[in-house]
């Protein structure tokens, strides 16, 4: 099991460094740093979106949603507030740029962090809930056939 969460957490991670590829679109021409925070998040969101119903659907049961996907998500959460922390500015953005989403509206970045991971988590838990509930369903349908036979 820690090998598995060793592995969601690696996800995570490559995840979120390839969605904040898009910072590097300011040196193609003059784009907003709102532009660029909204496709980070954007991205991210849909990646990690799609993720989780997948995951959500071949693992249904509560205690994956826990070691699976929440505490997967915790743990990088809290890798981008000791990030935000203890290294430059630059370095942040480079592997947490999703997080700095509600730093377009104006707020500090360890703010911005907090509301990101909100919503994250909020979302993350949504799509779980369609996920495990088609895992579920397409499971007890396998069974009922089974027995048929």
């Amino acid at each position: 099991m820690l090998l598995s969460l060793f592995f969601r957490v690696l996800r995570l991670m490559i995840t979120s460094i390839l969605c904040s590829l898009p910072i590097y679109l300011e040196y193609v021409g003059t784009i907003p740093d709102n532009v660029i925070l909204f496709l980070s998040f954007v991205a991210f969101m849909a990646a990690t979106g799609i993720d989780a119903c997948r995951f959500s659907s071949a693992f249904w049961k509560i205690q994956d949603y826990y070691l699976g996907q929440l505490l997967p998500l915790v743990i990088y959460i809290i890798m981008g507030f000791l990030t935000c922390l203890l290294f430059q500015p630059v370095v942040f953005n480079r592997i947490f740029l999703p997080l700095r989403f509600a730093g377009g509206f104006g707020m500090r970045t360890i703010e911005s962090i907090v509301y990101v991971a909100i919503t994250i988590i909020i979302i993350v838990t949504i799509l779980r809930f369609f996920g495990a509930r088609l895992g579920r369903s397409t499971h007890n349908m396998f069974v009922r056939e089974n027995e048929d036979i």
